[in-house]
């Protein structure tokens, strides 16, 4: 019996993956071969690189039959390509912007619901005050609900563990 504990729904084949770029063909098998082969559901790929006019014949050929969104229409290539399995979970994009995409997911294995944030942050100190103020947002409008915060915030605490140090 699980006393005073809220039971929270198991994250399971769910991942984010900086792929560093998405354009090639062979980078694409890669990736596809790994998520099936992994099993996985659910995934934030991050800085993917793909212009929004090549999005969907790229995601279309690489992951035929998943659904997917980006944040690609805020401007240039896309930073974030979200794609899950339709038959795995329910997905509800809740926000976008051109550091994350905000969601509220439902497992159809568990019927259970959380909330996932997938994160690709920009890399100086004056455009990441805008994540850090839109986390903070979301957190509020959480409420008794997990959720999972995943991707790659391209911070780190002392300045000179970035490569080039500085902002």
């Amino acid at each position: 019996m699980n006393r005073g504990r809220r039971a929270y729904p198991v994250l399971d084949n769910i991942l984010a993956w900086n792929v560093r770029g998405l354009n090639w063909p062979n980078k694409q098998e890669d990736v596809s071969f790994f998520l099936q082969s992994k099993k996985i559901g659910f995934v934030g790929l991050l800085e993917t690189k793909i212009k929004s006019c090549n999005i969907e014949s790229i995601t279309n050929r690489m992951l035929r039959n998943w659904h997917w969104h980006h944040n690609a229409d805020f401007g240039g290539k896309g930073r974030i390509l979200q794609p899950w399995k339709a038959n795995q979970y329910v997905v509800t994009v809740l926000d976008k912007s051109d550091q994350l995409i905000d969601n509220r997911v439902t497992q159809l294995s568990t019927q259970r619901t959380f909330y996932i944030t997938m994160v690709y942050g920009h890399n100086t100190h004056d455009r990441q005050l805008a994540l850090w103020a839109d986390m903070k947002r979301i957190a509020l409008q959480i409420e008794d609900t997990a959720w999972c915060l995943m991707g790659d915030f391209n911070a780190v605490l002392p300045s000179g563990d970035r490569i080039g140090g500085g902002t």
